[in-house]
């Protein structure tokens, strides 16, 4: 499957521009190449809209006919906000959804492989793709005898289901005395791991 890599400062950079322009409706979309942007200045009776490209730094203009836009509902079992596998040039891939689009495309964030250079718990790196929801699996309620936010045993320490496959891969994430007051979801922490129902034991 081919995945294109999209800058991820482009999801820093759009988040910016959605800000300064509060006044206009504004909303998700995906190009043809993958990428995702916000469209301003639509009209219907035109099929044209524009984004501020920050790289070009100016408006680009877009036809209607040739971007997607973002829903909220499941695309092929798959939504904003959820865990899915798949693969990325850098092998089998745990992933969290950002946006879903009508045409069944997605945009994630997966790791990159590189460890991020801090202070502070270890975290790598994350990078946005895009590609298409019929090439990802959605996370199930059970497998193998396991389900979904089942806390089980993984190498003699406590760990909570975040996501769990078809395929028999699961998406672990380290149990701590506070974590169940934190509600984020990120895959950057070290303490989220890929394992598989073999390597998990029943309390």
């Amino acid at each position: 499957m081919n995945f294109k890599a999209i800058i991820l400062s482009t999801l820093v950079l759009t988040t910016a521009s959605a800000q300064a322009g509060f006044l206009t409706p504004i909303h998700n979309y995906i190009l043809k190449s993958g990428k995702v942007v916000l469209l301003q200045g639509i009209k219907e009776s035109r099929g044209t809209a524009w984004y501020f490209d920050n790289d070009l730094n100016k408006r680009v203009k877009v036809d209607l006919t040739e971007v997607s836009k973002e829903t909220k509902n499941k695309v092929n079992g798959v939504g904003a906000d959820d865990y899915v596998y798949t693969t990325t040039n850098k092998g089998p891939q745990i992933c969290l959804t950002y946006h879903v689009f009508e045409n069944g495309m997605s945009q994630m964030g997966c790791r990159t492989g590189k460890i991020l250079d801090y202070y502070g718990p270890q975290k790598y790196e994350v990078a946005a793709y895009s590609g298409s929801t019929k090439n990802v699996l959605p996370s199930l309620s059970e497998m193998n005898g396991f389900s979904k936010n089942e806390i089980v045993m993984l190498n003699g320490r406590k760990v909570q289901i975040k996501g769990i496959y078809s395929n028999g891969y699961v998406l672990t994430e380290t149990v701590f005395i506070l974590s169940k007051y934190d509600n984020t979801k990120s895959i950057s922490n070290a303490s989220i791991e890929i394992v598989t129902t073999n390597d998990l034991d029943k309390l």
